[in-house]
Order: structure tokens, then C-alpha cells, then sequence
């Protein structure tokens, strides 16, 4: 396991359109451990917002890379309230960036696509990481205020802020 501080950084924020009516930020990504560049993506226009919920969610369990729409890094997502241990369905497109996390303990395992070596890190790393990328984020949005979201789509976009709330303070405390 690596000693090398592990990041997952957003490059470009922005927003598609005006910041009152996108409630997504958009930009690139790229994740280092130490000098050692992972992932270079820093020039595509991901949905960054739902990214780090995503993220959140990779915190404590398993993912893997499908292809099917359901990327830790997406280019888009439509919301839908969920059953289940989700206040949130995110439903979005192929394309996007993924990669597989497995859990053991104290210790997290990225295997990325285009590297044919397992990246295990200490869960501390993984956890600082994605906090710290849904701290960038959460900067973004600031005190932005945003228009109303269309009412067929209002219940979705409460039920991420919902998750998102809960998921991003679950990780702030257990950074201590």
C-alpha cells in the first residue's frame, strides 16, 4: 500500500448556462497518488456535482466500473427519488469516468482500466480524497442562488440534496 497522498481533483468548474438554472457543476478530473498521474481527465465536462455523491457513496462500499451508466464520474444524471438505501436514483448516459473500488480493511483497492497494477490505498486516503473533492464542490456551489427547479424534476433534486447532506457530513466527522 501507498504512502503517497492520493487526489481526486476538479479542474474548470463551471456551469452549462446560467449558474441561477444549471444545478450541476460541470468540469475535468484528475486523480494523482503522489507525482504518479492515475487519471487525466481534465479537460473533459463531467457532472462534478454528482460526482462526489457518487464518490460518497464509494466511501464504504464496493463499486464496479460497468459501463452502464452508473460511473462514479458521469457526463450527466437525471434524478429520481429511490427505495432503499439511496435517497437518490441517478440515471445518466454511457459515457463517463470509472473505475472499480473494493473495501478490505482499512484499505482501499482502485483498479483502473487503462493500468493493468491494482492502487491500493488506506481507507484515510480514499476518505480524504473524496472529502476533499466534495469540499471543492460544495465551494463551487457557494451561496449561488438557483431557480426552481421544474416541478417534474423537484423531487429528485431534493432527494440528492437530501443524500448528498447526509453522506457529506457522515464523512467530515469521521475525518477525526
Amino acid at each position: 500500500m501507498s504512502d503517497r497522498r492520493l487526489a481526486i481533483a476538479c479542474h474548470g468548474l463551471h456551469w452549462l448556462g446560467s449558474p441561477e438554472a444549471d444545478q450541476c457543476a460541470h468540469g475535468g478530473v484528475t486523480i494523482r497518488l503522489g507525482d504518479d498521474v492515475l487519471v487525466d481527465h481534465a479537460e473533459c465536462d463531467w457532472n462534478l456535482t454528482v460526482a462526489g455523491l457518487m464518490l460518497l457513496r464509494a466511501l464504504d462500499a464496493d463499486h464496479t466500473a460497468s459501463g452502464d451508466g452508473d460511473q462514479l464520474v458521469p457526463c450527466c444524471g437525471f434524478l429520481w427519488v429511490a427505495d432503499g438505501p439511496a435517497d437518490v436514483y441517478v440515471v445518466g448516459c454511457p459515457s463517463g469516468l470509472d473505475w472499480d473500488v473494493r473495501h478490505a480493511v482499512g484499505t482501499v483497492v482502485l483498479r483502473f482500466s487503462q493500468r493493468p497494477e491494482d492502487v491500493p490505498v488506506s481507507w484515510a486516503a480514499w476518505r480524504d480524497a473524496v472529502v476533499a473533492f466534495c469540499d471543492d464542490v460544495t465551494r463551487f456551489h457557494g451561496a449561488t442562488s438557483k431557480a426552481p427547479v421544474h416541478p417534474d424534476d423537484a423531487d429528485g433534486v431534493a432527494a440528492f440534496h437530501a443524500e448528498w447532506q447526509r453522506r457529506y457530513a457522515a464523512a467530515h466527522a469521521r475525518e477525526a
